[in-house]
């Protein structure tokens, strides 16, 4: 419930691009925009974030990194440990909505988070709502996911044609 909490507030600001947002979370071990002191900045930012909400607990029960794991060994480990609450927490928005309050916008950004840790080379740089209440995600100019909702459930819908529906996003997750 916790990591659920702290995603959806970093969902919700919308001063953090997709694009920031892949890389705090998913891509950790790369610079954005090539920009070692940006990234430095947004891990900062992360951790004080966790910090503030989980309080002492979280200084006082926080491994210290040691050294001994390297900068892409690390950048895995945070895609294993955020891949299930991403999963976990986009289904319980779906099937119980009331229980959350988010936008669909915040819902798409989510998604957008669990594809760039799922897929981390094909990160998403941006997550929208289109005309026709479609979540775009992509990578530059590249469409890597739409989904909309179909009744009450969240589908997938053809990147080009978003009256072609597939399957229930769910069974991705």
């Amino acid at each position: 419930m916790t990591a659920w909490i702290n995603i959806k507030n970093f969902a919700w600001q919308q001063r953090l691009s997709m694009k920031h947002l892949s890389f705090m979370f998913a891509i950790p071990e790369q610079d954005c925009d090539n920009n070692s002191f940006l990234q430095y900045m947004m891990e900062l930012y992360l951790q004080q974030k966790i910090i503030e909400h989980l309080g002492h607990f979280a200084v006082k029960h926080t491994p210290v990194v040691k050294g001994l794991d390297s900068m892409d060994d690390l950048g895995a480990k945070r895609r294993v440990l955020l891949l299930k609450p991403l999963g976990d927490l986009i289904t319980n928005i779906i099937n119980q909505p009331k229980n959350h309050h988010v936008e669909f916008i915040h819902i798409c950004r989510i998604i957008g988070l669990f594809m760039s840790v799922q897929y981390p080379k094909e990160y998403a740089t941006n997550a929208a709502i289109s005309l026709d209440h479609t979540c775009v995600i992509s990578h530059g100019e590249t469409v890597i996911k739409s989904c909309k909702y179909v009744g009450t459930n969240l589908h997938n819908v053809d990147n080009e044609n978003h009256m072609s529906v597939g399957k229930s996003i769910t069974l991705e997750l």
